[in-house]
């Protein structure tokens, strides 16, 4: 190998390589763009299904968009049949917030929320603006009032 060719391909790789590393952790949060009808969006409880290795796992949470929000709402399964949705927008200096595990973390000045959007520590002082949920044997509903 010539020594361009050596340098070429060690710059690809170097540059590549932090790329691929950011697009895969990008996929790590699952999207779901649903449509508010009378104060309430659906999500199909498929949603938190996915293939791996021929074997079908599930994610903890999809985050929710709709034109209803200004910002997505994070929909996180807590037990079979109960799930928990909080506005992404951190109480403290309105930055929109992250899911960090099973925390909802404000990248702005760190505070931390339960996966049902609970203060755990500050500085912020209020809970995430929450919204009640229900399910029927298909389906996970979030009423916005």
């Amino acid at each position: 190998m010539q020594r361009r060719e050596f340098i070429e391909k060690g710059c690809c790789i170097a540059i590549g390589t932090p790329i691929a590393l950011a697009l895969k952790s990008c996929g790590a949060v699952h999207y779901v763009t649903t449509t508010a009808v009378q104060n309430r969006l659906t999500v199909e409880k498929s949603a938190f299904e996915f293939v791996r290795k021929e074997t079908v796992r599930y994610r903890n949470f999809v985050m929710l968009t709709s034109e209803a929000t200004p910002h997505p709402i994070c929909l996180f399964k807590i037990a079979e049949n109960k799930y928990a949705a909080s506005l992404m927008y951190c109480t403290h200096n309105g930055c929109e917030t992250n899911v960090q595990g099973d925390l909802i973390v404000c990248p702005c000045h760190g505070s931390e929320f339960s996966n049902t959007g609970n203060v755990l520590t500050g500085p912020a002082e209020d809970d995430l603006q929450a919204f009640r949920t229900e399910t029927d044997n298909e389906n996970i509903y979030v009423h916005l009032a």
